[in-house]
């Protein structure tokens, strides 16, 4: 009975033992998978991370004759691979090669410290001294993920260093010269032409009126000039600021250039009620004579005290003449301003007269 007793025990021993096997089995089977660890059966084979692309210099894309203001750019790149497919994430980091284009034996390497999940974007900042000023440079990117598989090497991305303002730019106009002469007017066009005068680094022009907005303006060759129409909005001394710009988006010493912009409203006279003075009697009619400001005045528009305008033709000297009777004493006041045959108008003579009281 003894020794059947120890064998019965002995068997649920084994079975005790067989049945937390199976049980530690399942759970490291469990937490292996849990952990990102597939099981055998569900194994992938890797595969390189794609070729980099979309690389970019100072946030420039590569575009042919490209150059950037500055020795100390940051080079970027787009990184992916095939193997990022749900649930499968994949990480990777970025080698940064680059070399003077001419000497591409003095190539430089940079391998990130930092691994990051795909797709993502790798930058490397060049340091001071890496690069000169007018040097062109190449630069490439290879990805490599954590099973040290590698991409083949980016197309590379070609830039040049400028970091040397052009030369300062002349302006001209015939319309609005820069002399101690009166111009032009307000709404009357004038052309400013800008000129590079040969240097070659010059693409472009930025120039703006008296503070008003900048506008940009192409060059007709490197080096050359550019011709643009500018209206002044008033009357008095006006100040152009231009600058040269080159390829790199770097800008000249400006050039100021002041015109003189005239005032362009009628003068009017009359003998009866001499503005600014008491005049006749009420119920004198009194001659009114316009004379233009500008040339080209066909036609003038007045109004007396705010009253509705009224039009008068210009005569072929450009002057008129029109006569109105005040029916009340005191302070009146008149409006006169021109049009041209082109539609320009002139700014706005306003004046003022007394009528005297009826004897």
């Amino acid at each position: 009975m003894l020794e059947r007793h120890e064998s019965c025990a002995a068997r649920r021993r084994r079975k005790l033992r067989n049945t937390l096997t199976a049980i530690l089995t399942t759970v490291v089977a469990a937490t292996l998978v849990g952990a990102g660890q597939p099981a055998a059966a569900d194994t992938k084979e890797n595969t390189p991370p794609d070729v980099p692309g979309q690389l970019t210099v100072d946030s420039l894309p590569c575009v042919d004759n490209l150059a950037v203001s500055t020795a100390t750019p940051t080079l970027t790149a787009l990184l992916t691979d095939p193997d990022a497919v749900p649930p499968y994430a994949e990480q990777v980091t970025a080698t940064f090669a680059w070399w003077p284009v001419d000497q591409p034996t003095q190539r430089t390497e940079q391998t990130s410290s930092s691994w990051k999940s795909v797709p993502t974007r790798f930058q490397h900042r060049l340091q001071p001294g890496a690069l000169v000023d007018s040097g062109t440079y190449a630069f490439a990117v290879q990805a490599t993920d954590r099973a040290g598989a590698t991409s083949m090497w980016s197309a590379e991305c070609r830039f040049t260093v400028d970091i040397s303002a052009p030369a300062q730019p002349t302006v001209s106009s015939t319309d609005y010269p820069d002399d101690s002469g009166w111009h032009g007017g307000p709404g009357i066009p004038g052309r400013f032409t800008f000129s590079a005068g040969g240097d070659t680094d010059t693409v472009g022009f930025r120039y703006d009126l008296s503070g008003q907005p900048t506008t940009a303006v192409a060059a007709d060759a490197p080096g050359g000039s550019a011709t643009v129409t500018i209206t002044p909005d008033r009357d008095g001394p006006r100040s152009l600021s231009v600058q040269a710009v080159d390829r790199a988006g770097n800008r000249s010493p400006a050039t100021t250039y002041v015109f003189r912009v005239a005032d362009t409203s009628p003068t009017v006279s009359s003998v009866e009620y001499p503005l600014g003075r008491t005049g006749a009697p009420v119920g004198t009619p009194g001659t009114f004579v316009f004379q233009p400001g500008m040339p080209g005045v066909i036609e003038y528009v007045y109004s007396f005290d705010g009253r509705p305008a009224a039009t008068v033709a210009a005569d072929a000297g450009g002057a008129a003449s029109v006569t109105w009777t005040p029916s009340t004493a005191g302070l009146h006041r008149i409006t006169v301003h021109t049009r041209t045959v082109d539609g320009t108008r002139s700014e706005t003579f306003t004046g003022a007269f007394l009528v005297a009281r009826a004897s």
